[in-house]
């Protein structure tokens, strides 16, 4: 039996991908495949359905990774449209589609990379979007095809980030759609020695520096909420309750005291109250 033609293939994962296909059902451009993955645990931010469940009650069809991944190589798609996969889409399956592109959670080519939400709230970035850009041998620096952007909020965390970066992925994956399909899309090369890119985030990324300034450390604390969360030391931090001005003399750095909801520590430049993971 010959392999179907596929129209529309979403490669998306749980997450920013539920905003994303839930969009783009309701506007009438759904994908007829959805490929995505069978990860470890359930969406770790806050709760959420599986995409693959999603997909179901939408009546589109779902294939996880490789097996849909041989689909689209064995058949053919029109427009391939990636929203967070976790791992890479080969040439093989790129080659198969007159259209393949990424949607990536940041203004390229600002902020490459597997961690773009956390970076941005990091380093402290006024704004922040998702960028449609063709889907290359190399990550993020395709030609790009469409940008959304919003302005990041003064107590955003990873997760209020991520949520509405979704909503603009789903607004964005609609408009690559319709104008894939009206054959107006329009690509122009990334500006190259603009490009930032930033590590993927482990473990050593959760220990909070208390040499940094209280904002530096406000915000590292932000784009760690609400997992896997910041660490100091053996204490597992939930977020910033109170920052207060050092008092003349006062030495840095050094611990001021501890609850058993919260700790208070002594940064460059202020006194910091922290909460502890797990209080209420």
């Amino acid at each position: 039996m010959m392999p179907k033609e596929r129209r529309f293939v979403l490669f998306a994962l749980t997450g920013l991908g539920n905003q994303v296909l839930e969009r783009l059902a309701a506007a009438g451009v759904a994908p007829d495949l959805l490929v995505t993955r069978a990860e470890r645990g359930p969406y770790p931010y806050e709760p959420l359905p599986y995409i693959g469940d999603v997909a179901a009650a939408l009546n589109i069809e779902c294939k996880i990774d490789v097996e849909g991944e041989q689909d689209v190589v064995q058949s053919t798609a029109s427009l391939l449209l990636a929203a967070t996969y976790h791992r890479k889409i080969g040439t093989e399956v790129r080659q198969r589609c007159a259209a393949a592109i990424n949607l990536h959670p940041s203004l390229l080519p600002q902020n490459r990379g597997a961690n773009p939400m956390f970076w941005s709230i990091y380093n402290g970035d006024s704004v922040t979007g998702v960028t449609a850009h063709a889907l290359t041998d190399n990550m993020d620096d395709g030609a790009i095809c469409a940008q959304f952007s919003l302005a990041i909020r003064d107590e955003e965390t990873q997760t209020s980030l991520r949520r509405r970066l979704g909503v603009l992925a789903g607004g964005l994956a609609i408009s690559v759609a319709e104008a894939h399909r009206a054959g107006t899309l329009v690509f122009h090369p990334q500006a190259q020695a603009q490009a930032t890119t930033f590590p993927r985030v482990g473990e050593s990324h959760y220990q909070i520096d208390l040499r940094q300034s209280a904002e530096q450390i406000r915000r590292h604390v932000n784009a760690l909420r609400d997992w896997p969360l910041a660490r100091l030391g053996a204490r597992t931090i939930q977020r910033v309750l109170r920052v207060m001005p050092l008092d003349a003399g006062a030495t840095s750095t050094s611990s001021l005291g501890q609850t058993a909801d919260t700790f208070w520590a002594r940064a460059a430049d202020a006194e910091i109250l922290f909460q502890l993971d797990g209080a209420t």
